[in-house]
Parts: structure tokens; sequence; C-alpha cells
């Protein structure tokens, strides 16, 4: 999907272009995915079924989750393949 020079050229302080074609689908694949992510309807997914729902969610955006995991939304990632989160991990929206 992404060539490894462009991922390193990304995550270090080596200048990359963000509007090469690989880096703008894959923008625009993880905010899909976030979006997903932040308009799940609570009254449409049960209270003790949320977690899960959105734990599979994330693990469609982020690179590496662990079980346990919760973001409160608005979760808003730009390419996400570099997010890594461990396990029962709580992260609050302010």
């Amino acid at each position: 999907m992404y060539s490894l020079f462009d991922l390193f050229c990304l995550f270090t302080t080596l200048r990359y272009n963000p509007n090469i074609p690989k880096l703008l689908e894959a923008r625009h694949r993880c905010r899909g995915l976030a979006d997903d992510y932040n308009k799940l309807d609570t009254k449409t997914v049960s209270y003790d079924k949320i977690a899960d729902v959105r734990l599979d969610l994330l693990r469609k955006v982020v690179g590496k989750v662990g079980d346990g995991t919760f973001i409160e939304p608005p979760f808003l990632p730009d390419y996400g393949c570099n997010i890594s989160i461990g396990r029962d991990c709580f992260i609050n929206w302010k």
C-alpha cells in the first residue's frame, strides 16, 4: 500500500510531499473510517456493545490497538497506520 520510504519520510523529520497520491489516498481512507467511528449512533447500538463495536472500528483505523481500548469521539487521525495504542487504554476527548 505505502512504500517503506514514504512511511519513513512521513514519520521522521525528513521532508515529504503530503500530496502524492498514495498519501492522499491514505488520509482519505483513514478519515472515512474515523468518521464512521465518530458518528457511531448510540441510539442504535446498546450501551453494553458500543465499546466492542468502537474497538472493531478502531482496529481498522490505527496500526495497532490493544484489547479494552476506548477513545471518546471525536478521534481525528491523519493516517492512522503510525498509531499504536496499548491494552486497556482510555483516551478522553479533552
